[in-house]
């Protein structure tokens, strides 16, 4: 394939999921975490549990993390915290203790 040929496949892919952003449609590997797991991660968050403390406690659980691995660690519960459903959660739920 040429130079040309590749940088208008390119161009095209850019403009199309700009497109569909634009649309509003979500892009990108869909969320697996159940929403128990989030809204518990939420609740517990609010209540001042540390990320540790969460991973800690979804690892004793047994709770499945997201991505298929074996343990929680605070970076996947800070990552889950930083979703837009998780943010989402955070509002309404600061909201509604105001």
């Amino acid at each position: 394939m040429s130079r040309t040929a590749s940088d208008v496949i390119s161009a095209r892919t850019i403009a199309a999921l700009a497109e569909r952003r634009a649309a509003g449609a979500r892009l990108g590997r869909p969320r697996v975490c159940p929403d128990t797991v989030l809204r518990r991660a939420v609740l517990l968050r609010l209540r001042g549990a540390t990320l540790a403390a969460i991973a800690k406690g979804f690892n004793r659980s047994g709770t499945p993390t997201p991505g298929g691995g074996a343990f929680w660690y605070p970076s996947h519960v800070s990552r889950l915290l930083r979703t837009q459903d998780a943010v989402r959660l955070l509002s309404a739920y600061e909201g509604a203790a105001a």
